[in-house]
């Protein structure tokens, strides 16, 4: 997926949380019926993350760490065509009822980036 080289070691000075991911249960809901929409989502952070860290080198971005990819913050990867595909679905499964002059607003503050759907 992506090739990494490992550079060295990181200590924590304070008390913190590592989260694992089981990947085998991720895929499992992921690719279930129900998760239609979180397939999407999934699908689409991780391209555009590859892409990110694939590409960032300088003069356009600093070089990617295990820190610190640039450009790869959540609302830089998940665009509003996905947040679309939310919206088209809430709709479609009548979890959230608007007018047609209602849709539009929000269709047009989702493509400005005034607002985003999760």
């Amino acid at each position: 997926w992506v090739r990494w080289k490992h550079v060295g070691q990181m200590t924590a000075k304070n008390m913190c949380r590592i989260m694992t991911l089981d990947a085998e249960g991720l895929y499992s809901v992921v690719y279930s019926s129900e998760g239609a929409s979180i397939r999407g989502v999934t699908h689409t952070y991780a391209r555009k993350f590859h892409e990110r860290v694939t590409m960032a080198m300088p003069p356009h971005s600093s070089w990617p760490t295990d820190l610190k990819v640039p450009y790869t913050e959540p609302m830089d990867l998940l665009s509003a065509d996905h947040e679309m595909h939310l919206l088209d679905l809430a709709l479609q499964h009548k979890s959230v009822s608007l007018t047609d002059k209602q849709r539009d607003k929000l269709v047009q503050e989702i493509q400005e980036g005034r607002c985003c759907l999760q």
